[in-house]
């Protein structure tokens, strides 16, 4: 969805990430709505963003990861609210954030190319 924002004109993003946080919610968690509201509200926080900056490689990338993080760290914080979890932070930091930010850093350089070929081709 960042990719989509920084270099594609994609109608509709916030319906299609409200799709999509959906059926991870229905998929993974069991309790709808926590996706269902964070992916939206990320995409409006990311094209806030995107504004003020260009659109280079390093810096979609740092927006990419800032994301996750507050994606994340949001999804831990209402699973520790309703208490659905009992791990402390530091091992939500340790064992959830740390590979959860290195996983998709992986993908992201794996795919930053070929994602933003795409967008910028069919938009």
């Amino acid at each position: 969805m960042v990719l989509g924002i920084c270099y594609g004109k994609v109608d509709h993003l916030l319906a299609w990430s409200a799709v999509a946080g959906l059926f991870f919610d229905l998929f993974y968690t069991g309790v709808l709505g926590i996706f269902t509201l964070l992916l939206p509200f990320m995409v409006y926080l990311t094209r806030n963003i995107v504004t003020f900056f260009n659109r280079s490689f390093i810096v979609v990338l740092l927006i990419y990861l800032i994301d996750i993080t507050i994606l994340t760290t949001l999804f831990y914080w209402v699973n520790a609210l309703i208490g659905f979890t009992s791990a402390s932070a530091v091992t939500f930091i340790a064992r959830t954030l740390g590979p959860t930010l290195a996983y998709n850093l992986a993908g992201y350089v794996i795919l930053y190319w070929p994602l933003k070929i795409f967008f910028e081709k069919f938009s």
